[in-house]
């Protein structure tokens, strides 16, 4: 008979974040579809013809969006700390209710609380672990990072996105949208694109807003009956913030943020499943 290999705990967590994010991922697509749509509205300046694609109104995203989004976030932070605990306990030592899995987004701050913290305060939140560990656990850090990329680095956005779910008020999600990546009339020979300006960083979406605007110029008469339509493509994903904030994470980050503990995962505790895993956990 084989004997039973228990499943980790953090293994078994970050499976179910890998769930969620599926699900997410699918229904945030459906929503965008169905909901986020534009206008175009012509106009004239002197000789040339414009037209203006602004943003319509539409029903803000169910909130159990931010609710999905939390309950990510929390496996995916714990299963970082559940790991840490089992570091430290079988390296001898005894875990406790300050071990976790420390993020930092300054090295000034890590030094002191990590490195060179005060006896008198509690212990380190990864006091226990091995050397080895310390350091990879160190190197993981996002005050790696420049500055301004820093608030971007995946544990810093699993971090910001857990305190708000944990300590402040359910995530609000929203659309962000970024500059499209075509823009094009159909059917094709009979509208020329002069000229176009578009926003160059992503927005959230907001009713009534410009998106951009097109100047056009007709080279050629279509058929009686032709419906000529303009048709723009691009990127958009539903994002997550504190009411009134700029957006933390997109739906994409998410899947980040699971990648990166998964990567951390492997790194200090890999583990060989008696039986296969969901692909891509």
């Amino acid at each position: 008979m084989s004997e039973f290999v228990p499943v980790p705990g953090w293994v078994v967590k970050l499976v179910r974040a890998v769930n969620l994010y599926d699900f997410i991922y699918e229904q945030s697509a459906t929503y965008i579809k169905d909901h986020v749509k534009y206008q175009i509205t012509p106009q004239r300046k002197g000789s040339d013809e414009w037209e203006i694609l602004t943003w319509l109104d539409a029903d803000p995203p169910d909130p159990t969006f931010g609710v999905w989004a939390g309950e990510l976030v929390h496996n995916v932070r714990s299963a970082l700390d559940q790991l840490v605990f089992a570091l430290v306990s079988e390296n001898g030592h005894d875990p406790g209710a300050h071990t976790q899995f420390p993020i930092y987004d300054s090295e000034t701050l890590w030094i002191r609380d990590i490195e060179q913290r005060d006896p008198v305060r509690n212990p380190s939140p990864i006091r226990g672990v091995t050397d080895e560990g310390f350091a990879f656990i160190k190197a993981t850090q996002p005050y790696h990072l420049k500055h301004k990329k820093r608030p971007a680095h995946p544990l810093m956005q699993l971090l910001l996105m857990s305190n708000v779910d944990k300590h402040r008020t359910l995530h609000a999600a929203a659309v962000r949208a970024g500059t499209p990546t075509l823009v094009a009339y159909e059917p094709p020979g009979y509208v020329t694109i002069v000229k176009k300006s578009f926003a160059n960083q992503r927005t959230v979406v907001r009713s009534g807003e410009e998106i951009g605007r097109v100047q056009r110029r007709v080279t050629a008469v279509p058929p009686p009956g032709t419906k000529m339509q303009m048709r723009i493509q691009g990127i958009a994903e539903l994002v997550f913030m504190q009411e009134g904030r700029p957006p933390i994470a997109g739906v994409n980050d998410l899947g980040l943020i699971i990648q990166a503990a998964r990567d951390i995962v492997q790194g200090l505790y890999p583990w060989q499943p008696p039986v296969p895993l969901p692909e891509g956990w």
